[in-house]
């Protein structure tokens, strides 16, 4: 064996003897600020893994069956890169057991789908890897990795999908809600649980066992809030991006991008960035918390939008909130809305009539509920000299909702209204934290009116974290 053979088996056996390693070996300095949070827990994985007799912590006796099962958490915010962890954590684990059998678990095929690629394209094209390994797959498909015949080396589906017959070895569940939204909702997460208790948890086997769960912490009532509660995890690595007023990777996220998150959406930053779930209770939009104004003119020569939210349902209303820009505070004001519950053809006489009567210099409407109207609008607005968008809106409401909640917090609203201004603003200040109100027509009209407006006028309707704020967290 020549130096170079020598050399390379050396540097084999150092990656396989430490998952880190191999981590360093792989992506070289892209783990250096994550290693104070992630290589404590990498080292004990290596020497669960490594060692004959792993600590008694780990031991398990059940029905006469004797094995070890370490079982970890990691919660950790948005490009922590902790999928990718857990990717490069199923390439080692076939690598030092090409025996192994491993399932991962998303909250959807197509995320299971794009992280298992992931996978395959490490064993079949990554230079790095295949410097040091050359392996070749005997199945290699959107689901089933597989370098060992008769083994399934890993299987990737979603939580209440597809799953073989067979047991396996290590369980990763990587994100097993697909948003808050659907960790809100009681239903959703029950389906999380049972999936859980009947499909996963006794499917484990073999005498050295792993799972891992991974995800955001989004309240104190899905999976794995509720193992905590049943002290079911060895390790937790539970890791807030802000912590003493600064952010911990600002290399990744900008402490300044962090306060803007807590601002615009102050319901999900907890979970998302910090990872303190919580269920949220409670109005959204309480009137304490919204800007309400005695006097309204509107500001000669300002831009101003209409946003038209056509309904859903037979009983969802339709909803076109105007935004202009008020002369005596120089803010922008919710001056008018046109909102009913009365079918398409009157809501289409109304809508023409109000954006006559206040020409606002732009329109957007959602198509999806009724493409037809939406087209009559829009005509009519080239009729008028309304400059108008049609947006085919695909997110959740809910979702979207939160997200601009800083934003309508933003907004003035014009007091003591009657008749349907005052109907609007009920709707809104009744709106549930959680998503479970009836109707959502006049906050999701909001949403979609700044979301089109901050293109136009960002300085008006982004949360702007002011300079001394800003230095108040450094």
């Amino acid at each position: 064996m020549n130096k170079k053979h020598v050399l390379l088996e050396i540097k084999r056996r150092e990656v396989i003897n430490d998952f880190w390693k191999y981590l360093e070996y792989m992506d070289g300095d892209f783990w250096k600020m994550r290693a104070l949070y992630l290589k404590p827990l990498s080292d004990k994985i290596t020497e669960y893994y490594l060692s004959n007799e792993p600590d008694d912590i780990y031991k398990f006796e059940e029905g006469g069956e004797k094995y070890y099962k370490m079982k970890i958490n990691i919660a950790l915010f948005p490009r922590f890169a902790k999928s990718f962890w857990s990717q490069r954590l199923k390439e080692w684990l076939i690598i030092i057991d090409n025996n192994i059998q491993i399932l991962s678990l998303s909250a959807n095929q197509t995320l299971s789908t794009k992280l298992h690629r992931k996978l395959l394209d490490t064993f079949k094209t990554n230079k790095r890897f295949r410097f040091l390994f050359n392996y070749k797959p005997l199945i290699a498909n959107s689901q089933e990795f597989t370098i060992t015949a008769g083994v399934t080396n890993c299987f990737a589906t979603s939580i209440g999908g597809q799953s073989t017959g067979n047991g396996a070895n290590v369980i990763i569940i990587d994100d097993a809600y697909k948003d808050h939204a659907t960790a809100l909702s009681d239903v959703q997460n029950q389906k999380v649980l049972d999936f859980y208790d009947s499909a996963i948890k006794n499917r484990f086997e073999g005498d050295k066992r792993l799972e891992i769960h991974i995800g955001t912490r989004w309240t104190t009532k899905e999976l794995t809030a509720e193992l905590i509660k049943q002290n079911h995890f060895h390790h937790i690595v539970k890791v807030p991006a802000l912590q003493n007023g600064k952010s911990i990777l600002p290399g990744i996220i900008s402490t300044k991008e962090l306060l803007t998150f807590m601002k615009n959406d102050p319901v999900t930053f907890d979970s998302t960035y910090q990872q303190n779930p919580n269920d949220v209770k409670g109005a959204l939009f309480p009137r304490k918390e919204l800007i309400f104004v005695d006097k309204f003119a509107k500001q000669e020569g300002s831009i101003s939008f209409v946003s038209v939210d056509l309904a859903d349902e037979g009983d969802d209303f339709a909803s076109a909130p105007l935004a202009q820009k008020n002369k005596y505070t120089g803010n922008y004001c919710i001056s008018d809305v046109c909102f009913t519950k009365e079918n398409s053809e009157v809501f289409e006489i109304k809508l023409k009539k109000f954006i006559k009567k206040h020409r606002p210099t732009f329109l957007v409407i959602e198509k999806n509920s009724d493409p037809t109207l939406a087209r009559i609008i829009v005509n009519y607005c080239y009729s008028v000299g309304v400059i108008p968008t049609k947006i085919h809106s695909t997110a959740n409401k809910h979702k979207k909702i939160l997200s601009n909640t800083g934003r309508i917090k933003k907004l003035e609203f014009l007091n003591n209204q009657n008749g349907i201004y005052h109907e609007a603003i009920t709707q809104l200040t009744t709106y549930e934290k959680d998503g479970s109100s009836k109707h959502d027509d006049f906050a999701d009209s909001l949403a979609m009116l700044i979301e089109h407006a901050v293109k136009y006028l960002p300085s008006e309707f982004e949360i702007i974290i002011e300079e001394e704020e800003y230095e108040n967290h450094k």
